[in-house]
């Protein structure tokens, strides 16, 4: 007879709401609105590249399933494609510490290093 086997507790991840719509409302208003709060030399500056040269990016990982947005197991709205391109993009141009940007783009630091992962 093979002895029982206990189950092992699974600790649960506590949620924290970072309100990524607002997120995304800032990245959007900040430098891709039609008028944007910060000019192209500003972008140019932050990103290490043109935002046309950015925007060509965005065009051809778009097709990749894991950067559309899409919603989360309670329905929620995911990340945009634009808050996923804009964190690789400034984690690869600028380096520094994954949850840096968790304050600005309201994304988690394992958010962060799969959308890096699946980037490159």
């Amino acid at each position: 007879m093979e002895p029982r086997r206990r189950r092992q507790r699974v600790a649960k991840k506590a949620y924290i709401h970072r309100d990524r719509e607002a997120g995304a409302q800032r990245l959007h208003a900040h430098y891709f609105a039609e008028n944007p709060v910060y000019p192209n030399n500003v972008f140019r500056r932050r990103f290490h590249m043109r935002r046309a040269l950015f925007l060509r990016i965005v065009d051809v990982v778009q097709s990749d399933t894991y950067f559309q947005q899409r919603a989360d197991a309670l329905g929620r709205p995911g990340f945009t494609l634009l808050q996923k391109c804009t964190l690789v993009v400034r984690m690869l141009a600028n380096g520094g510490a994954a949850d840096q940007y968790d304050e600005y783009l309201r994304i988690a630091e394992s958010t962060l290093l799969e959308c890096l992962r699946r980037f490159c």
